[in-house]
């Protein structure tokens, strides 16, 4: 028997958080950047010290199992004060805002913003779960890596790319391979500049659809992809191993056999492939989708 009411939960490496910033000698704030990846070896040795880039997938189809973000306030001793939606407040503690008392528990119409005392107000948060795959498009780390941002225009930028791309795929992320990246940009002084992030999906429209139609997150050498972050615009090279016309024949067969379990999304897909450049990675990704119809 299982609770009906079980809700999923997606553990994340312990060794700490991934971040575009860190403590400066004198123990004040400082940007990167580039992702401060110091407490996870494997991943400086696929990336080097400072990358600005990596490739992530995510673990779920459901944005909220892997993605949060909130107005928070903390008190002098990190103590947290209230959280925020943006239209109500929950309180931590009792406080009193503007001449109002609030009690330890209470919800209210946000508050946040009409605090005189900038000290006060709630700042941005923003975290994120996600799996990170080098360059050869294969997990480094079957457990998902956390990152955090207290960046509201990172929080936004990353939630509306991702739900972009989960409308356009019919719901799907898994499977899909994401450019995680960081932009400095300037702040109110020419001094100063933040870090922003960005995300993009990595391929074609078809190459995306494929994958989005398996869902199938790469581990190995047969389901994994080589991804290119070299140019502008990140890319999957294809692998070039040479396929015989008798295996596309028997690729032929098999979809002429489980075409009628074949929905309409994964027909013009495979006729896009068929009609392409035939690569063995497509075809092992052909092969097992049509085998498990």
């Amino acid at each position: 028997m299982l609770r009906t009411d079980i809700k999923p939960r997606i553990a994340s490496d312990k060794r700490g958080k991934i971040k575009t910033g860190m403590k400066s000698e004198n123990g004040y704030p400082k940007s990167l950047s580039y992702f401060n990846i110091e407490n996870f070896p494997e991943l400086l040795r696929a990336y080097g010290e400072k990358p600005d880039k990596l490739i992530v997938f995510f673990p779920s189809n459901n944005i909220e199992d892997f993605y949060r973000t909130e107005y928070n306030s903390y008190g002098s001793n990190l103590a947290k004060k209230r959280t925020c939606d943006g239209q109500n407040c929950i309180h931590h503690i009792s406080e009193t805002i503007n001449g109002k008392k609030y009690e330890a528990g209470q919800e209210s119409p946000c508050c946040c913003k009409d605090n005189p005392n900038e000290k006060e107000l709630c700042s941005c948060y923003m975290s994120l779960k996600a799996y990170i795959a080098g360059m050869d498009g294969i997990l480094i780390n079957p457990i998902c890596y956390y990152f955090e941002s207290h960046s509201a225009n990172t929080a936004d930028n990353l939630y509306s790319e991702i739900l972009k791309t989960w409308q356009m795929f019919g719901g799907k992320l898994i499977g899909l391979p994401f450019m995680l990246w960081v932009d400095m940009v300037a702040g109110k002084s020419a001094n100063q500049k933040f870090p922003i992030w960005n995300i993009q999906p990595i391929g074609t429209i078809s190459q995306l659809q494929l994958m989005a139609n398996n869902s199938v997150i790469p581990t190995n050498e047969i389901n994994r992809n080589v991804i290119d972050l070299t140019g502008q615009a990140p890319a999957i090279q294809e692998r070039t191993e040479t396929v015989s016309e008798s295996e596309i024949a028997e690729l032929r067969e098999l979809a002429n056999q489980k075409k009628a379990k074949m929905n309409k999304e994964q027909v013009e897909s495979l006729r896009l492939f068929l009609t392409g450049t035939i690569t063995r990675a497509g075809l092992v990704d052909w092969q097992d989708t049509l085998g498990n119809l």
